[in-house]
């Protein structure tokens, strides 16, 4: 029951700092426009293993380059997971 807690914690964590992420470039944006300060961001969705990467900004091109690699290692790493775990289901089961 207490890893469910804390389990629980971190997906509802997730989701707030998400939000935060996604309301802060605005908040900041319109706040720093009449300074003379430029941001770029960009970002990746993967759905099933096909990632759809986006960006904005003045230099979009470095975000998205950047997202699109962090994506397919989180999917590499995630097939190494996946092997690794096939591996020890077969591994223990009787002959």
């Amino acid at each position: 029951m207490k890893l469910f807690k804390v389990g629980l914690t971190f997906i509802i964590l997730g989701f707030a700092l998400a939000f935060v992420a996604v309301l802060l470039p605005i908040a900041l944006g319109t706040a720093s426009s009449s300074q003379g300060i430029n941001f770029s961001g960009g970002g990746c969705v993967v759905i099933m293993f096909i990632p759809i990467c986006f960006g904005v900004g003045e230099y979009p091109l470095v975000p998205i380059i950047v997202s699109a690699v962090l994506a397919l290692l989180l999917m590499v790493f995630g097939l190494m997971i996946l092997r690794w775990m096939r591996n020890l289901s077969t591994a223990g089961a009787p002959a």
